[in-house]
């Protein structure tokens, strides 16, 4: 039971839960923007945001930072055929843009 458990339940299991968020914040990533229901865009925003917010607060850092928070992006994404540099160059782009989510 999910008795006083934070976040959306999105009618899965917890897993397939799991597996719909990291899909749809890598697609938000790769396309900067998305079609999805209210539902789903409320779940993943808050995830994204803080990518997002890793990604700005590493831009001013040394290179070993820079490094630390490209291996955190991927692992929180986990995350195969997308290459660390894209990740991150998509992830800046999107800190002076505003985060669009289709509904």
């Amino acid at each position: 039971m999910r008795h006083s458990v934070a976040g959306y339940t999105l009618g899965r299991t917890k897993g397939a839960r799991i597996a719909l968020r990291r899909n749809l914040i890598k697609q938000f990533f790769t396309h900067e923007r998305i079609q999805t229901t209210k539902a789903k865009a409320a779940a993943i925003r808050g995830d994204a945001e803080r990518l997002i917010t890793l990604a700005r607060n590493s831009a001013n850092g040394t290179e070993i930072q820079k490094v630390n928070a490209r291996r955190l992006a991927v692992s929180r994404l986990v995350t195969t055929n997308l290459s660390n540099a894209c990740l991150m160059k998509s992830l800046l782009a999107l800190q002076t843009a505003p985060v669009v989510i289709l509904v």
